[in-house]
């Protein structure tokens, strides 16, 4: 039987693996990530799910476009580091 910690971890380890999955398929130019992050964002859940349950739903989307465009803006720092540009600088 699962424990709640057991729980917990395989709905984190799941996010992550969605995170993760996302990101790369953006690197490969397969999908569009800010859309992706705005449609996590705009997700309304389906009518009849119970509030709390839909509250805690809406978050947890929020919480992974937050993470998928936290990890956009390292990846694109990255990019421009290595093409000599400073962080914040103009871009070529």
């Amino acid at each position: 039987m699962d424990t709640a910690a057991d729980l917990e971890g395989r709905i984190d380890a799941v996010g992550q693996a969605v995170i993760w999955l996302a990101a790369a398929l953006e690197d490969a130019r397969l999908i569009d990530g800010p859309q992706l992050c705005r449609a996590l964002r705009g997700r309304q859940p389906p009518a009849g799910t119970p509030a709390a349950l839909a509250a805690a739903s809406q978050r947890t989307l929020r919480q992974m476009a937050d993470a998928l465009d936290g990890a956009r803006q390292v990846r694109q720092a990255q990019a421009d580091q290595s093409r000599g540009h400073p962080p914040d600088g103009p871009r070529a």
